[in-house]
């Protein structure tokens, strides 16, 4: 073999290897939709006798939904970069809690959340893009189309809590009231932000079902930079001040103050004492199932002779 030879089939064997180690490209844009459960932890309701505002104060009957849609680019084979919009409904109620002191508060609060958020995500078993890296016909075929990766970022989210107490049909916006004196004048208590930042942190999988679709699931856990997602944080206010600035609603005080104030535990619930606790900032959490779809450039699956 001739030299020119060698060297054409150098160049042709480069050419194919460079063309399959760049063919990832070409899977590397995708969209997202995602719909599952949401669990809020906060400072109202709560699992354990003791609240502990962690994972382990999670309390499943107070389950809730969302949903979501994200776009997902590709950097490389292992890293991504997700954008991502939710809309998560969140409940937390002190009735199904078994702390004492929860349960004679008896607030029973749900928030809207509007969340949108850029995250990557790092591929720790990538995936495998296209059917021309599915070894069909294997013992390992299944495993082939799973992927695992992990992800955190930065999110911004609008929350709005309602609340509602014994007797209410309906849940009413809480943060115009200033159930912890806020819209009382001279209370030196500053009105919310509805605005804030939260840090995620998940996990996920995927399951290629072909060169477009995957199925997965997803879990992510958030830290908010507010602690009053929930709407409660500090000590309760003179309910009678915030019934006069709220021109003499009378259920402005009992948004603010929802509970059975009778027998001994009634002075639980006077001004001053303890209505949340602004030690923690909250936390939510979701479990989504996702299915994606890959955008392909139609001539990419052209043959070429």
């Amino acid at each position: 073999m001739t030299l020119k030879k060698i060297f054409l089939v150098v160049l042709l064997v480069s050419f194919f290897v460079n063309a399959d180690a760049q063919r990832w490209k070409k899977f590397r844009q995708e969209v997202t939709f995602g719909a599952g459960t949401t669990w809020l932890l906060g400072d109202v309701g709560g699992y354990k006798d003791d609240p502990s505002n962690s994972v382990l104060d999670m309390n499943f009957k107070e389950t809730s939904w969302g949903v979501f849609a994200g776009y997902n680019y590709y950097l490389s084979k292992n890293i991504s970069l997700n954008g991502q919009f939710s809309y998560l409904w969140l409940k937390a109620r002190d009735a199904s809690s078994k702390n004492a002191a929860r349960l004679q508060r008896n607030l029973d609060i749900q928030t809207q959340v509007y969340e949108i958020g850029i995250l990557g995500r790092y591929y720790f078993i990538r995936e495998k893009f296209g059917e021309a890296f599915r070894l069909k016909g294997t013992q390992n075929d299944f495993l082939y189309g799973l992927s695992m990766y992990v992800t955190t970022g930065i999110q911004g989210l609008y929350f709005n809590p309602t609340g509602k107490y014994i007797g209410a049909s309906k849940y009413k916006p809480l943060s115009n009231i200033g159930t912890e004196g806020q819209t009382v004048a001279g209370s030196g208590i500053a009105p919310y932000k509805k605005f804030t930042l939260a840090i995620p942190l998940g996990i996920g999988v995927k399951y290629s079902l072909g060169k477009h679709w995957n199925v997965g699931a997803e879990y992510m856990f958030r830290k908010a930079f507010s602690d009053y997602i929930d709407d409660v944080s500090g000590v309760y206010y003179d309910n009678n001040a915030i019934i006069a600035a709220n021109d003499g609603n009378q259920e402005a005080g009992l948004l603010a103050d929802p509970a059975n104030r009778t027998g001994d535990k009634a002075s639980w619930t006077n001004p001053g004492e303890r209505r949340g606790s602004e030690k923690y900032d909250d936390f939510y959490m979701t479990f989504m199932f996702t299915v994606s779809y890959k955008i392909l450039k139609v001539k990419a699956f052209k043959p070429r002779f």
